[in-house]
């Protein structure tokens, strides 16, 4: 039987070693993000399948992000599931009472997993990205009670 990926901490270094299942390279100021974040990194044999955060925003207030390599479909279930615990007890963890999340307007793999871990569409972002692609904005909001 074929074992799990390891968690390890997030590093920036993790993300310039990875492409993006879409094909682009990450790029942005890495080092904020893994100084503003609290995030992992899933290593199998030595290769990185993804990392995934949460960036807190303000008192209440994250973003969860990701980025995936081009293996990740190898272990959506494992990952899917690692993911949503880590979404709960961080979620726990900070009080939060909104998480925020993005995915490609165009890529329905993303939206759909998206939804499945827990957020709800909220709104279009016309030319979020650097290069202008539009994102679709996704929210996790606590109920009261």
């Amino acid at each position: 039987m074929a074992s799990d990926p390891i968690l390890v901490p997030f590093r920036a270094e993790h993300m310039l070693r990875i492409t993006n299942r879409d094909g682009r390279q990450f790029v942005g100021t890495l080092v904020d993000i893994e100084r503003r974040s609290v995030a992992y990194t899933a290593i199998k044999d030595g290769r990185i399948i993804g990392c995934a955060g949460i960036t807190l925003m303000w008192e209440g207030v994250a973003t969860a992000w990701t980025v995936m390599g081009p293996d990740a479909h190898k272990y959506m279930f494992w990952a899917t599931k690692m993911t949503r615990r880590f979404i709960r007890d961080t979620i726990k963890a900070y009080n939060l009472h909104r998480l925020e999340m993005v995915a490609l307007a165009d890529n329905d793999r993303n939206r759909r997993w998206a939804k499945f871990l827990g957020f709800q569409e909220e709104s279009l972002a016309r030319c979020y990205t650097s290069d202008q692609r539009d994102m679709i904005r996704y929210e996790w909001v606590k109920k009261d009670g």
